[in-house]
């Protein structure tokens, strides 16, 4: 029960905490159409500069998502193929949260490849995304690792992020460091 001026003034400010706030109110609206829900990430996503900001909304947004799973992945993948760093790292963070499923693996590697981005924050969330790809599928994983035209620091990460896992068997994780480069 927000009243409409703190919203507002939530919607204007750039102090860090009144914006994780926002992200998480937003995360509690019963959006009636998906146009409303994506019209309103697409205006935090101007908001969004800095990985906390980013990764707490994402995870907020599980309602929505839910609500509007198939329209938001689109969202994502145009998230992820945007100009703006930030905005690449909410799309991939999107994907890795939501959409790591067997029909969208092969799309998903195809998107985690064309990133072509310098920024430390973007390169993790691609290397976390590839974590998670590999815990749902390990051989499309291990091809992408050996063929991927991805940068070594994100190649390497990738698979540290792998290894790290409690999700994947100890003999998976001594095998896949065959890939590091």
């Amino acid at each position: 029960n927000i009243d409409e001026q703190t919203m507002e003034n939530l919607w204007t400010s750039n102090i860090h905490e009144e914006k994780l706030l926002l992200g998480l109110l937003i995360g509690q609206i019963k959006f009636t159409t998906f146009e409303a829900a994506q019209l309103t990430l697409l205006r935090f996503a101007e908001k969004v500069d800095n990985w906390a900001v980013c990764d707490l909304f994402v995870s907020a947004l599980k309602p929505v998502i839910k609500r509007y799973h198939e329209a938001f992945y689109k969202t994502a993948i145009e998230l992820a193929n945007h100009q703006n760093d930030w905005r690449i790292r909410l799309g991939l963070v999107m994907m890795l949260s939501y959409y790591i499923e067997a029909q969208k693996i092969d799309e998903i590697l195809k998107i985690s490849n064309s990133i072509r981005s310098d920024a430390y924050y973007v390169r993790m969330a691609n290397a976390w995304m590839l974590s998670y790809v590999y815990i749902a599928d390990k051989k499309k994983t291990t091809d992408f690792l050996s063929h991927s035209q991805l940068d070594s620091w994100t190649i390497n990460k990738a698979i540290q992020k792998i290894r790290e896992s409690n999700r994947v068997a100890n003999d998976d994780k001594i095998s896949v460091l065959q890939y590091k480069r």
